[in-house]
């Protein structure tokens, strides 16, 4: 009686495991079940990912919305080159007992760069005019006058610009003196920034 029993136990449990709703379930649903559940398990990450990169961005945003913008008049890079000039090996500290007159020179306009801008470069043994233009050579003075030239930049194709500049000395006893250089400047979020200067070409004579 025993062993009769265990074996109908066995073949009831048999015929529920062989139940073809069973099977449909085990082998076709409960698959499908897991696959939907790893589904949006990987869609609530990748939803995450992307409200953590918004987050980065704002935040992002925000910082820069807090940082100075970087000088962008009309005399940013005039400004950026002279202050090159006037602090590294150039025509500039050379020639330090030169009075400097900086201009930004357009293609149809020349206006002087305002003595201000300049102020930082008072300590550097670099003289710069601090009166009205002194674009009359005649002008009674006491000094030799240099002015700088400096063009707008031209782009590069390597994303850089080249930018042309010019020495016209006036020496007090009449005296010329004439030089052409180039720089290659480069522009990012810090502003102007000087790669290169050279002098490309040198002058003298007599301006009266």
């Amino acid at each position: 009686m025993q062993q009769e029993g265990l074996y109908h136990r066995r073949q009831a449990d048999y015929g529920a495991f062989s139940d073809p709703l069973h099977i449909v379930v085990s082998r076709v649903l409960m698959p499908i079940l897991h696959f939907v559940r790893l589904l949006i398990f990987v869609l609530r990450i990748h939803a995450m990912r992307n409200r953590i990169l918004i987050i980065c961005t704002l935040l992002s945003l925000a910082t820069c919305a807090h940082m100075p913008a970087p000088e962008q008049s009309e005399f940013a890079m005039p400004v950026a080159l002279v202050r090159y000039l006037a602090t590294h090996p150039s025509y500039m500290t050379s020639n330090s007992t030169y009075v400097y007159e900086p201009f930004s020179a357009g293609n149809s306009t020349t206006t002087k760069i305002p003595p201000e801008l300049l102020a930082d470069l008072a300590g550097k043994g670099i003289r710069f005019s601090q009166g009205p233009n002194m674009t009359d050579r005649e002008a009674r003075r006491d000094f030799d006058l240099a002015q700088l030239g400096i063009r707008a930049q031209v782009p590069r194709a390597d994303g850089d610009y080249d930018v042309s500049y010019n020495f016209s000395v006036f020496l007090v006893g009449g005296g010329y003196y004439g030089s052409s250089g180039k720089a290659v400047m480069r522009l990012n979020a810090a502003g102007w920034r000087v790669l290169d200067t050279a002098i490309t070409q040198f002058s003298r004579g007599n301006w009266r």
